[in-house]
């Protein structure tokens, strides 16, 4: 397994940074909730022969390396991703601005981070990034309760990946994300099981607070080229997604016959669209 490099963000947070591979410009990757840098491998294999391809894991996902007490807000998974592109720029002080690619949360998060820096990025693109608009409490989210139900301990890795398989949402997923998501979705215990990375509290936190990061306000103020993809669900994100794009013309609308796992199912369709957004 390949040893991420690591940098420092805020509460003592050290970020995971993975070298997908490729030869080319810094190709970011922006993962979603509840997963991390690796899920997004099979979609970037596709576009190392033109791109650097690089991913980071957020706070309380992944290997990254969360202390006791750190903040699992939006703003704080915002000074994760800025964390990164600054060691990226660093790294490679000739590169210019990135180029990036989110999925859900990592979507939202590309858009939050550029309003609040703007010129990271020089483009970005999205599937069914969670741009929300401002309003008032939603009260209790079921995606959070759902999250906080998850199961997070099991016999092995093997094993969760047998369980995933056999049952929604995962049994539809390409075998290889799924390989990716557990073979880097799980930390070993002293017992000889494993647990999942991202703790089902931090998943639902995450869901719980996303109403409050006002990422679609954020994406109207881009200045950047932001292409977002929406998929054939009649609510949720995609209904986001599609709501994003009506009323904010800097943004340009792609639609897929596809579910919020879009680029788990067909990362070559999804890369597809990428390549010739940033052509």
């Amino acid at each position: 397994m390949q040893i991420p490099r690591y940098t420092d963000s805020t509460d003592g947070v050290k970020v995971a940074i993975h070298d997908l591979g490729g030869d080319g410009p810094l190709l970011l990757f922006c993962h979603a909730t509840g997963f991390h840098g690796h899920t997004l491998a099979p979609l970037a294999s596709y576009l190392t022969d033109s791109y650097r391809c690089v991913a980071h894991d957020l706070r309380g996902h992944g290997s990254t390396l969360l202390p006791e007490g750190a903040g699992i807000t939006w703003p704080d998974v915002v000074e994760d991703l800025l964390a990164v592109t600054s060691a990226l720029a660093k790294a490679n002080p000739d590169a210019g601005p990135l180029r990036a690619v989110g999925h859900s949360l990592g979507g939202g998060t590309i858009a939050l981070a550029e309003d609040r820096r703007p010129g990271t990025f020089a483009s970005a693109w999205a599937f069914e990034p969670v741009l929300i608009p401002t309003m008032e409490s939603p009260g209790a989210s079921g995606m959070a309760e759902a999250a906080a139900r998850r199961r997070a301990v099991f016999d092995s890795r093997d094993a969760a990946f047998e369980r995933y398989a056999s049952r929604p949402p995962f049994d539809s997923v390409r075998p290889d994300v799924l390989r990716a998501y557990v073979d880097h979705g799980f930390r070993d215990l002293d017992d000889g099981t494993v647990t999942l990375s991202c703790a089902p509290a931090t998943e639902a936190e995450l869901f719980d607070n996303a109403w409050r990061s006002q990422s679609m306000d954020a994406a109207g103020r881009l200045r950047m080229p932001y292409g977002i993809g929406a998929g054939n669900e009649a609510d949720g994100v995609a209904q986001l997604t599609r709501l994003a794009a009506a009323e904010h013309s800097n943004l340009t609308l792609f639609e897929f016959d596809l579910d919020h796992f879009g680029p788990f199912k067909d990362p070559e369709l999804i890369a597809q669209t990428i390549r010739k957004w940033f052509s």
